[in-house]
């Protein structure tokens, strides 16, 4: 199968699979295994083109997730059973993209798609709620689901394109599906690409990022210890634990003095340490909604910062842009497990690269001067 092919398939099933997973998962629960998918396509490709394949280095796009996965295997080789099913996650969502060739991809082709199915399963059993109040609650969508981040990623990729009609469209489709991150992400984006190069240089610099993803974990700290219940009742009207959608109360189990103190603030507790104290507690199976306070609670601060630091390591605007996206996408969800997160990065990452590609050769290409057949 031509490596092209076997790409643009891929992309087109996991948005599918992201899309009708959640209205057949009650009916056939085997749909669960289709988590894994990316391994299965990730084997195709090598089997079928180990020959002709092109390999041009390893992404320096997955390499924060490529640290997490190494050091888990050599800091904590009996990893629980939580563990290695996230590292097989991690896995799956990347693994399409280590070694990424020169492909094709028709972005618009994946958008139409996209909305199609959205349309087609949810728009019209979906209840909806504009209201301040249901944002604060985050109950604006009944339709809330993966699939914003989806519409999150392609309002991004066309807002920094210049195509204002898609963005638009992307954009209300954010809202119908909307999860609170996501829009605000978009805000955060749209707000950084007009500002003045300067300041957007400084707000964007690599050290203050990984230095407000620090201050990140502080503040989450502060708000499990009650810090900021009176200011968020009466700005929002409704109590902490509304506001996080419970998540207070999940993040202060796994930032307990016992759990995160002394060795473990600079190691961690392991991968899928965060689920196994919340399964322990809720008795079932239990995510901690926040990747951030994930990854500096089971791979301490010093993998923490070096993954930030990787994940930064870019000098192109847009990826960076694109990237802090994807960090926000952290602040409140399980984003290091999704697939079409993975995907929809990657993917717009590349395109970003193959533009940057496209115009420095068209800013480098040489002119030749005609000389004059009849001089004088």
């Amino acid at each position: 199968m031509k490596i092209d092919s076997l790409y643009n398939i891929f992309l087109f099933t996991i948005i599918s699979v992201t899309l009708i997973v959640d209205k057949v998962f009650t009916i056939f629960p085997e749909f669960r295994y289709l988590k894994y998918i990316g391994i299965p396509f990730f084997l195709i490709l090598v089997i079928t083109n180990y020959k002709n394949f092109k390999f041009y280095g390893i992404n320096d796009r997955v390499k924060p997730y490529l640290l997490l996965i190494t050091v888990s295997i050599i800091l904590y080789p009996l990893l629980t059973k939580q563990g290695i099913f996230e590292l097989i996650f991690i896995f799956a969502g990347i693994s399409m993209f280590i070694f990424l060739p020169d492909i094709k991809i028709n972005i618009n082709a994946l958008n139409y798609f996209s909305i199609f199915l959205f349309i087609l399963l949810y728009l019209g059993g979906g209840s909806y709620d504009f209201s301040l109040e249901a944002f604060y609650k985050s109950n604006t969508s009944s339709t809330e689901g993966g699939y914003s981040f989806i519409f999150g990623f392609f309002a991004i990729y066309y807002w920094e394109q210049r195509k204002f009609s898609k963005f638009l469209i992307n954009l209300l489709f954010i809202v119908l599906s909307l999860k609170r991150i996501v829009f605000l992400g978009v805000i955060v984006v749209i707000i950084l690409s007009v500002l003045p190069k300067k300041i957007s240089n400084i707000l964007t610099h690599k050290i203050l990022l990984i230095g407000a993803n620090l201050s990140f974990i502080l503040i989450t700290q502060m708000l499990t210890a009650g810090s900021f219940d009176e200011n968020i009742r009466k700005h929002t009207g409704i109590g902490t634990g509304e506001f996080t959608s419970g998540r207070t109360f999940l993040y202060s189990l796994v930032l307990d003095k016992d759990v995160f103190s002394g060795r473990n603030m600079f190691l961690g507790i392991g991968q899928g340490g965060t689920s196994n104290i919340l399964e322990k507690h809720f008795e079932h199976n239990f995510l901690l909604h926040n990747d951030i306070l994930k990854i500096v609670v089971e791979h301490g601060y010093l993998i923490f910062i070096v993954f930030f630091w990787l994940l930064y390591e870019t000098k192109d605007e847009k990826i960076l842009r694109l990237t802090i996206f994807l960090n926000l996408l952290y602040l409140t969800d399980n984003a290091l497990i999704y697939q079409v997160v993975y995907l929809m990065y990657f993917v717009l990452s590349y395109l970003y690269i193959k533009e940057s590609e496209s115009d420095y050769c068209e800013q480098t290409e040489p002119t030749f001067r005609v000389r004059d057949s009849n001089p004088i």
